[in-house]
């Protein structure tokens, strides 16, 4: 399965990620399933736990009758400070028959008892607070066997439940699990089962076609890390810090001041003695050690990684060591990291290597080769064999494509007084590391592999051949006619003759009063054939193949409304610098484009949405970007937050701006954001 493949799985399909319905398909992967015919048995208390979401993020509303019915029920009447969470039955059912072809009818029924059912609303209740979701799955590769997609991911967490009784399923030490799905007309899949698996070799996907750049590894020498000197001490410790034991090895690791003040970390071989190998300054913290599962070859308990941090340069940086226990219990360093490091088998023979990131630093790639693990320094091995490349940006290892990116800055080919951005992956094949250009595969200008709905689709396409055309007829031609061919040529025209969508990221919802949107970010490229004449303000790139983005990119978003047949239609595109979904200030954006357009009134939102930008953290940022609207909507908003304050005396949200506006907060607001908070101060009164 390629890297794209699995990327849709892992962003687009589950951890929270499902375009189809809503639903949070990581519920389902609570259960520990061995055959199709088992989730008939499933859990569908824990299934159902967090209630659904059927399409948008707002759940199903309950009314204070029901409140009150399924307390008479439950809780002898008394109506608990908590969430009640609605299941209703007609969208139980189109959760399991899109997921599993299987009605509720079809179910066993276990754990809808642990639910209240009202008939008369033909829905299931429960009264809590918290939630169960089982938190992010990593799938690390996959493949298909005719209609089926096999799944490979980690999780420390899930699945916990089995189908068969409902009893926990322990971890037993692999950490890995196959999720079996089978394909579907709808172009989604049902399940088929989620058990236990050994970890797959599974070959790499590398990109089509050959690497634009080959770096052979064969000049490396085998690694060797700094020698550990342990030393034995009997009877020192004066208080134990930390403690770990591994599964399948008779020693543990300890961290214990000793009796002098000092800090070690240290195997414990017997009550009194310890063979310490690491010491710390007397006030460090941090410590963790964990078993590694056949790293590099070395069998199972055999060996154990220490990760602390340490002052390397001017900040503590994270260290991993690596060390294997001899028969008698002593250490031996294998090889010490600093930065984030995970295991991934990046070659696909089942042998996986140890990729290491560290933000601002080299990135390192531990390898076995020949029964001996050597380390290159992939960030100046590029460096050395890619002299061209300017401003060279290694990102961090991504273990779910199995590569690396890079970004650098290179002459535009044919035109060395001219840069371009080039943005490259790097990928391992056991021997060489190989770098390839973005190859990437469009149909009618959109970038294959991305898992948006139609309606998106299409209202994006609309939306960049507008961009497109726009930009193409701005004035380019030297007589103003905004002709873009050769014969007007001048350095102000720029001929731009396709264009591309690379990225669509979403959804994301939104509400405003009783109106629920939808949103989705948009990512695309225009190309030129004049790339000399291109001028690029800000955050704006040309590439090396005169791809180019005007503007900055994944800034501009569509919104959608459900319209009265229950069809998302596209309200309107808005460009966004600042702020992102999730925040007040993308939210009030949203607002005074909805209130421009005559979607949405002040007078229907709620007090909370209101008064919501007034929380601390916020104020200032909200003034001065409500200092920027025009001057009619300042004024609207303005009367209705001061009649809103005004009638609602018992909330807190004024008396906490005033507070925090009046300590330091003030140093934070423009020219502009002060004129409208005083304008409000003014309103509002004493």
């Amino acid at each position: 399965m390629t890297a794209e493949e699995l990327y849709v799985f892992n962003h687009q399909s589950f951890n929270q990620n499902n375009n189809r319905n809503g639903f949070d398909l990581n519920q389902f992967l609570l259960m520990a399933v061995e055959a199709p015919e088992d989730y008939r048995k499933i859990d569908l208390y824990q299934l159902f736990y967090n209630g659904i979401y059927n399409g948008t993020p707002k759940f199903a509303d309950c009314t204070e009758e029901e409140r009150q019915v399924v307390a008479d029920v439950r809780c002898d009447g008394h109506v608990p400070y908590v969430d009640l969470i609605k299941c209703p039955a007609d969208q139980m059912n189109e959760v399991l028959q899109e997921f599993l072809g299987l009605s509720l009818e079809d179910m066993d029924g276990v754990g809808l008892d642990r639910f209240t059912y009202l008939p008369e609303y033909d829905a299931y209740y429960d009264f809590h607070s918290d939630a169960n979701c089982p938190g992010k799955v990593n799938f690390l590769s996959g493949e298909r066997k005719g209609s089926k997609v096999l799944l490979y991911y980690e999780s420390d967490s899930f699945p916990v439940l089995s189908s068969k009784d409902g009893s926990p399923v322990h971890p037993d030490g692999t950490r890995l699990n196959c999720l079996t799905l089978e394909e579907q007309e709808s172009g989604w899949y049902h399940f088929l089962s989620n058990w236990r698996c050994h970890k797959p070799s599974l070959p790499t996907a590398y990109p089509a076609g050959e690497p634009e750049l080959t770096i052979p590894l064969d000049g490396l020498e085998p690694y060797k890390p700094e020698a550990v000197t342990v030393k034995r001490h009997t009877g020192d410790v004066a208080e134990p810090l930390y403690q770990a034991a591994f599964s399948g090895n008779p020693f543990r690791v300890e961290v214990y001041r000793s009796t002098e003040g000092s800090l070690y970390a240290a195997v414990a071989g017997s009550g009194t003695e310890r063979d310490c190998f690491l010491s710390f300054p007397k006030n460090d913290l941090g410590w963790t050690a964990e078993g590694f599962a056949s790293t590099f070859g070395y069998p199972d308990g055999k060996g154990f990684v220490f990760t602390y941090y340490r002052q390397i340069g001017d900040s503590y940086s994270q260290v991993h060591d690596y060390f294997t226990f001899s028969e008698d219990g002593i250490p031996s360093r294998l090889l010490q990291t600093v930065g984030t490091a995970e295991e991934t088998d990046l070659n696909g023979d089942g042998i996986p290597e140890l990729t290491v990131s560290r933000p601002g630093a080299n990135q390192m790639l531990f390898f076995l080769r020949d029964g001996e693990i050597y380390q290159a320094d992939v960030t100046a091995l590029i460096q050395d064999a890619w002299p061209e490349a300017k401003y060279l940006e290694c990102g961090l290892w991504n273990a779910e494509r199995r590569n690396l990116s890079l970004t650098a800055q290179v002459p535009f080919p044919g035109l060395e007084d001219v840069s371009a951005a080039a943005s490259w992956t790097l990928w391992f094949d056991g021997e060489v590391l190989r770098l390839y250009k973005d190859y990437s595969v469009y149909s009618d200008h959109v970038k294959l592999g991305l898992d948006a709905p139609a309606y998106v689709l299409d209202a994006a396409q609309d939306f960049v051949q507008g961009q497109f055309d726009a930009l193409a007829s701005d004035g380019y031609g030297w007589d103003g006619s905004g002709n873009y061919d050769e014969g007007n040529a001048g350095l102000g025209n720029v001929v731009w003759d396709d264009w591309r969508i690379n990225g669509l990221i979403g959804p994301y919802y939104e509400t405003a009063g009783d109106i629920q949107v939808e949103i989705w970010r948009i990512n695309y490229d225009t190309h030129t054939v004049t790339p000399d004449r291109v001028m690029l303000p800000g955050a704006s790139y040309r590439d090396e193949d005169g791809w180019c983005m005007i503007g900055l990119p994944f800034c501009d978003y569509l919104y959608f409304q459900l319209d009265t047949e229950g069809n998302w239609a596209f309200l309107f595109s808005k460009p966004e610098y600042d702020c992102s979904p999730g925040s007040p200030l993308f939210w009030w954006d949203m607002v005074y484009q909805m209130l421009s357009m005559d979607l949405l009134q002040l007078s229907d939102l709620s007090v909370d949405e209101l008064l919501a930008p007034l929380a601390e953290g916020r104020t200032a940022a909200f003034f001065n970007h409500l200092g920027e609207a025009p001057q009619v909507e300042q004024e609207q908003i303005l009367f209705h937050l001061a009649r809103t304050i005004q009638e609602n005396p018992d909330r807190t949200e004024y008396a906490d701006c005033v507070n925090t506006l009046r300590g330091n907060g003030e140093y934070d607001l423009t020219d502009a954001g002060r004129a409208v908070w005083e304008h409000l101060q003014s309103a509002v009164g004493p």
